[in-house]
């Protein structure tokens, strides 16, 4: 992992995901860019309530645009100038989840936060839960307060057989060579026509990772087995494949993704 791409905005999670994309591009000697997005059009639903105003953004609009722009890229800019990471500033002028697929397609691992609150087009569930399943790639996912992302902590891997979770898999052993600990587990019975849980091990250790193995017993759901299981060994990150099956059906009948990207304790890094 040497491109690490960060999604950039005004919202109170920023602080947490911009520290956790620095201790990754500061450990794995990375390139950080900060990537913030917006549309035309959501400047004009900033400012005017549905039904009152339609049309194009004024110049008026625009102006407080590029005045509220200048102003955050500025914190931060002073924030970047101190830090030991080579970083760039991307703007794009589209929506917030189709600016980060586009500049994810040329990075190794992309950071949001997780959230369980509609607070915004550009930091909310919907906007979460399109990121996770449009990026072709690793998403890192950052709770909102998190104080500190431990890149040299301890791992847990969540494994089900699926290519979701071998895309993960994969993608995280960058990472992974960092973790002072990797435990991977599985909940519940497998499917005998996946590839089983010492199989993902061996896959481990063919690049140099001693991790030990868990077969976890379901408690209540699957999500609240790992969450458990990550609690007990006092996880810093927790890697997983992200929707098994369809985004929509997992909004609707809940799912395990769904259940990782809404809790505030654990970072998750997932793969589609």
């Amino acid at each position: 992992m040497k491109s690490i791409l960060l999604h950039m905005n005004e919202d109170g999670a920023q602080s947490s995901r911009m520290e956790a994309a620095l201790a990754i591009s500061r450990t794995l000697g990375a390139h950080l860019t900060c990537c913030h997005s917006i549309s035309l059009s959501a400047l004009v639903v900033d400012a005017y309530p549905i039904g009152v105003w339609t049309g194009y953004p004024t110049d008026e609009l625009r102006k407080q645009s590029e005045a509220s722009w200048q102003a955050f890229r500025d914190k931060w800019e002073a924030k970047l100038a101190k830090e030991d990471v080579p970083w760039t500033w991307c703007r794009l002028h589209v929506g917030a989840p189709q600016g980060l697929r586009r500049k994810a397609l040329l990075a190794d691992l992309t950071v949001v936060s997780l959230t369980d609150e509609d607070c915004g087009p550009l930091s909310s569930k919907r906007f979460l839960g399109e990121a996770v399943a449009g990026i072709s790639g690793p998403v890192l996912g950052i709770p909102a307060g998190h104080d500190r992302f431990e890149p040299n902590g301890q791992v847990l891997v969540a494994w089900d057989g699926t290519e979701e979770s071998a895309r993960a898999l994969r993608a995280s052993v960058p990472l992974l060579k960092h973790a002072e600990n990797v435990l991977l587990v599985t909940a519940g019975e497998q499917d005998s026509g996946r590839e089983d849980l010492r199989s993902a091990a061996a896959y481990l250790g063919h690049h140099g990772l001693e991790v030990e193995i868990d077969e976890l017993v379901i408690k209540g759901s699957d999500s609240a087995t790992i969450l458990d299981a990550a609690k007990g060994v006092d996880a810093d990150l927790i890697v997983m494949g992200a929707y098994g099956r369809s985004r929509m059906a997992e909004m609707v009948l809940g799912g395990v993704t769904q259940h990782l990207l809404t809790q505030r304790k654990f970072p998750v890094l997932f793969n589609h």
